[in-house]
């Protein structure tokens, strides 16, 4: 509970921090957000680090390969440098002869670097997003239920005069946050997404 309530805090804090401190002109943002990411460890070779608790959570039970369809609509942004986003994205993950799908909510964060004209980067942070899975167990991971959260850490960039092209770079992670007797969890370490925002 603990960890909830300093979140919270966080949140509040960003939200205080963010809406006294931007500028008087409103910067242009896009209200939609469709993306395509893919992951596949034979294009994406070698260790990738993972980050360390309590900033992400990991697994040591990994995907192969697989695909995320994420949809995303703003619900609130300050005139610069922070924006919230909700939404929905529908995944589906492979290891070995494993086959899973997941069909998620999400709560997206997202924190503006700098804007310019044509190049506007980002990073993003979502967190506890339910999961509903084809199955609890994932190339020998038992994940403890068919109801899980998921979790998304990474950057991103938008493109264009008219900002309608994204490309975003992620860590997804999913677990059921030691909800259930089994919690091995299963991680995406680098999914690559294109993205179109109108």
């Amino acid at each position: 509970m603990s960890r909830w309530l300093k979140f919270s805090f966080l949140l509040g804090s960003l939200f205080s921090f963010f809406n006294s401190s931007t500028a008087e002109n409103s910067f242009y943002f896009q209200k939609h957000q469709i993306s395509l990411g893919y992951y596949n460890h034979h294009v994406i070779t070698g260790s990738i680090p993972s980050l360390p608790k309590p900033l992400f959570w990991s697994s040591r039970f990994l995907a192969n390969q697989g695909f995320m369809l994420e949809y995303l609509t703003s619900v609130y942004h300050t005139q610069k440098y922070f924006s919230i986003f909700f939404g929905m994205s529908f995944a589906n993950w492979n290891a070995g002869s494993s086959t899973l799908f997941a069909l998620s909510g999400v709560l997206e964060l997202r924190w503006w670097i700098v804007h310019t004209p044509t190049f506007n980067p980002y990073l993003m942070y979502s967190v506890a997003g339910p999961t509903i899975l084809s199955n609890n167990h994932f190339n020998g991971s038992k994940l403890g239920s068919y109801v899980l959260f998921q979790d998304y850490m990474g950057f991103g960039v938008m493109l264009g005069t008219q900002h309608h092209f994204t490309i975003e770079a992620k860590l997804v992670h999913y677990s059921n946050g030691d909800l259930g007797v089994y919690n091995q969890g299963m991680q995406v370490p680098f999914l690559m997404a294109l993205g179109y925002s109108f």
